[in-house]
């Protein structure tokens, strides 16, 4: 569904500004999210559980009501509805971060993690392979808002299986534990600001990563506007195109994982991007 969130909200009469807005307001949620997240899980110890409810719950949950919005808003308020569910699905999505690669860091062992990760990747894109085109196909063939419905309806179905799925992965004891049990607190979020910036290299990879992020976000929003304002592309095509990209992507994510458990991630990362 991801590919065809923007040409959903330009069906629904979208403009430029309101597709630029919507991305800004998931950057700002993708900023907030994590620390909430991070500080929920230091507090009661807990990891699967906040995926099940971020992550695996309300994010599936605001997929499956942005496919019913043209049956209960049309108009602009169809639009902000559709910005306000995507909003609420960036930060639920985020909120579960920290504690997914909490919990991923206790699953997979730290010699085969590399490949692990290399490996899930590269499934993911096989998948995004398989299922783009027959998107596209589909959303051509049904027409209309209802083609993008019944995606999005889709989407929340398989991501409601995945998060069942995730549900019977077990939770060994964390670190984080600690504070659930009773033991002395690791100190609040200005202890933890204050040790972040005597960290000279964390302050210098955000900054390298502020600017990496606001390179992308300056165009990368309206790519898929200009490519059915301006080239005249369809939602078929756009799946397409993105299917190319993303078996570029299997090729790549083959070699990557065992590279980084070879060289490590900082030199690769350099190499790389």
């Amino acid at each position: 569904y991801a590919e065809f969130v923007v040409l959903y909200m330009l069906a629904l009469g979208a403009s430029s500004t309101v597709i630029g807005l919507r991305a800004s307001i998931n950057g700002a949620a993708a900023l907030a999210a994590p620390l909430i997240g991070a500080y929920l899980v230091s507090r009661t110890g807990a990891r699967k559980r906040w995926v099940l409810w971020g992550p695996g719950g309300i994010a599936r949950l605001a997929l499956l009501a942005m496919a019913v919005v043209p049956w209960v808003a049309q108009g602009e308020g169809a639009v902000w509805a559709l910005v306000a569910l995507l909003s609420l699905q960036g930060f639920a999505s985020s909120a579960g971060m920290p504690a997914h690669h909490s919990l991923l860091g206790d699953v997979v062992p730290l010699p085969i993690r590399g490949r692990f990760l290399g490996s899930s990747m590269m499934l993911n894109n096989i998948a995004t392979v398989v299922v783009l085109p027959l998107a596209g196909f589909l959303v051509a063939r049904i027409g209309g808002l209802g083609g993008y419905q019944t995606l999005f309806f889709l989407a929340a179905l398989a991501g409601l299986g995945a998060t069942s799925l995730y549900w019977r992965i077990p939770e060994p004891p964390a670190e984080e534990g600690a504070a659930a049990r009773g033991a002395a607190p690791a100190g609040g979020l200005r202890d933890a600001w204050q040790s972040l910036r005597t960290n000279r290299p964390f302050l210098l990879f955000c900054v390298i990563n502020f600017v990496w992020t606001l390179g992308i976000n300056i165009s990368g929003p309206f790519f898929t506007v200009h490519m059915v304002e301006g080239l005249g592309f369809t939602a078929d095509t756009i799946a397409y195109l993105a299917t190319v990209t993303t078996l570029f992507n299997v090729v790549a994510l083959r070699y990557a994982g065992t590279l980084v458990d070879r060289h490590g991630a900082p030199k690769m990362t350099a190499i790389a991007m």
